[in-house]
């Protein structure tokens, strides 16, 4: 009989979701891990080669997980973690994603953009 294992907080922030994903990653034998919410979220990963943040790939990826993405991307950022996985062993982190085509894609013009918006805003 498969399991399936589902992390939820109430929307606060800093609840522990990714510490969890990690545990059950690492000892239930779980398949992959489903990513939702936001790129402006971050979980860290402390090992003993040291630590990692990450936004795209799930918290069970030093776990060989693969990350099921289904929340807005940010290309550059995207490849940052990939390149940061590959030094903690990781051979072919690209292996281990697959992100929904329906996905918005944040490129560098709308960041600019929604910056620039709210320097605006708070000038009035």
């Amino acid at each position: 009989m498969k399991r399936v294992y589902e992390v939820i907080g109430l929307g606060l922030g800093e609840e522990t979701k990714g510490a969890w994903v990690e545990y059950l990653s690492a000892h239930t034998g779980s398949g992959f891990i489903w990513r939702k919410g936001g790129p402006q979220s971050g979980h860290h990963l402390v090992t003993c080669q040291g630590s990692v943040c990450l936004s795209h790939f799930g918290a069970g990826v030093l776990h060989g997980l693969h990350t099921y993405v289904d929340m807005p991307v940010i290309p550059d950022e995207l490849y940052h973690e990939a390149m940061t996985l590959t030094e903690f062993g990781i051979d072919d982190p690209w292996s281990l994603l697959t992100i929904n085509a329906s996905c918005l894609v944040v490129t560098p013009f709308h960041r600019a953009f929604n910056r620039l918006t709210e320097i605006l805003r708070t000038k009035k």
